[in-house]
């Protein structure tokens, strides 16, 4: 519209151009008064937005700012359920409540606020590997098919299915493509936290042909004290990045790391292991100690099925140990300081060794009932 007065519109980062301008004047001007003039000025907008970000650092350490929050998913809806709200600015009233009054993200004067509340965040979260963050959307409980409402009661860990906080008839539902992932149900690679109760509630969770990834996030080390036991009448698969890249680490002797033990009437399963270290921590050797123990139920068990690829086993009586088992593959793995690499009793057939390398007393043990004939058609190479 001719003659119209254009409304200003502040641009958050014109302070800074301007700062950069004047800072170039500054060094190219000839003219003293100027060169004064123009120091002057560069120095107050210098002084100013310092004292700006000072006072945002100051509120956000009272905590009279919230940033965004943290990243793990469940512990955000917990603290959401309390009254809190990312991005506000807090009051609180005599009887110890506190208000939320939210502010945008993205509007220029509340910028600096923002940036500062979410580098506080991001200080007080180094370290938690981002374990349960992740993209989640509502689904009405009553929407669940009979497998995912059966899934979302094994879910204790709240791995895939969040309670809702707000809403009883809700539930947060992970949205994801491709593998589970231990740190997703509490587990964390950090060598000390104890990541048996999570993983087993992960395994709890896993439907048929299910995969189970361990990354690593922070050292690489998951602690474990107790069995992982895996669940009868499904394939799954446990994978690792690598075998000598992140270690599952057992610290109770005289018991298996991972135990499967098929029973009457269960149909077979097949179980990979794929790029996993599995030790005993100290490397004691005890008596009891198996890296996998694998195990089918009578002489026409045969058809149970343990994949083991580019694993690493190092400190165990037995690293696998396996009964009534068939068809089985251990291939590209390294066996040191365990007492027996394989150990097979009654009932193992069909076995497939390929590009082994053992440090350990024994390779092979086989039931002696077995003869040089029959454990040689095992080995393909």
């Amino acid at each position: 519209m001719q003659g119209a007065v254009p409304t200003p519109v502040f641009k958050p980062w014109n302070g800074v151009n301007n700062l950069l301008h004047n800072v170039f004047t500054i060094a190219t001007s000839k003219d003293a008064v100027a060169k004064a003039a123009i120091t002057a000025v560069a120095i107050g907008q210098m002084g100013m937005g310092s004292l700006f970000m000072g006072t945002a650092a100051f509120m956000v350490s009272n905590g009279s700012i919230t940033g965004g929050g943290p990243r793990d998913f469940k512990q955000r809806q917990q603290l959401m359920a309390t009254g809190w709200q990312p991005y506000s600015l807090v009051t609180e009233k005599e009887d110890g409540s506190k208000t939320y009054v939210p502010f945008g993200r993205l509007d220029p004067v509340a910028i600096p606020f923002g940036i500062i509340a979410d580098l506080q965040d991001a200080i007080h979260n180094l370290g938690d590997g981002g374990g349960r963050n992740g993209q989640f959307a509502p689904r009405l409980i009553s929407s669940l098919t009979a497998a995912e409402a059966t899934q979302r009661t094994a879910d204790t860990a709240e791995g895939i299915y969040v309670t809702s906080t707000q809403n009883a008839l809700y539930v947060w539902v992970r949205s994801f493509v491709g593998p589970l992932v231990a740190p997703w149900f509490g587990a964390l690679d950090d060598g000390t936290t104890d990541c048996t109760t999570a993983i087993q509630a992960a395994v709890n969770v896993m439907k048929d042909r299910d995969t189970l990834h361990f990354p690593s996030r922070i050292s690489g080390s998951y602690k474990f004290t107790d069995t992982i036991n895996i669940p009868l009448e499904k394939n799954m698969r446990f994978t690792g990045p690598g075998q000598r890249t992140v270690e599952l680490r057992m610290f109770t002797t005289a018991k298996p790391l991972f135990k499967y033990a098929r029973t009457t009437g269960k149909q077979p399963s097949v179980v990979t292991f794929d790029g996993l270290m599995l030790i005993l921590n100290g490397l004691t050797k005890t008596v009891g100690s198996y890296g996998i123990q694998f195990m089918g139920f009578d002489d026409n068990a045969a058809n149970t099925y343990l994949r083991v690829y580019n694993c690493f086993f190092f400190g165990f009586e037995r690293a696998i140990y396996s009964k009534w088992t068939g068809q089985s593959r251990v291939v590209d793995c390294f066996f040191q300081a365990n007492t027996v690499s394989m150990y097979l009793e009654r009932g193992c057939s069909f076995w497939h060794f390929r590009d082994i390398m053992s440090f350990d007393d024994t390779l092979i043990w086989a039931d002696a009932r077995w003869t040089v004939d029959n454990l040689s058609r095992w080995v393909n190479r």
